[in-house]
């Protein structure tokens, strides 16, 4: 089992506060941002640069701008819902190790 799973969603029009941001991106272990069609996300990369004491992982839709810019994220197809679901597995077990190393990727 991989624990506790916490779902946010945004059900309005208002956008959480950096501050609210902050804690929930330190909060999860894996941020999964999978649109189909998407400019830059800023969010995965505020995800990056607050989770960092265990790193945490990025799930990102190759279809997104964040694709292109994270280079440790785990890339999916957002219509492949396999992979996705393989994505998941692989990011909740991942060791520490690969973790640092994939967020060291993402900051050089």
């Amino acid at each position: 089992t991989y624990g506790p799973v916490v779902k946010y969603k945004e059900h309005d029009d208002t956008e959480p506060s950096l501050n609210e941001r902050i804690a929930l991106w330190m909060a999860v272990d894996v941020m999964v941002s999978t649109p189909a069609m998407e400019g830059l996300n800023l969010f995965p990369l505020e995800y990056v640069y607050c989770h960092n004491n265990p790193a945490g992982v990025v799930i990102v839709s190759e279809f997104s701008a964040c694709s292109r810019i994270l280079n440790g994220a785990l890339r999916v197809n957002c219509f492949d819902i396999g992979a996705i679901s393989a994505a998941y597995d692989q990011a909740l077990c991942m060791s520490v190790a690969e973790r640092e190393a994939r967020r060291n990727r993402d900051l050089e």
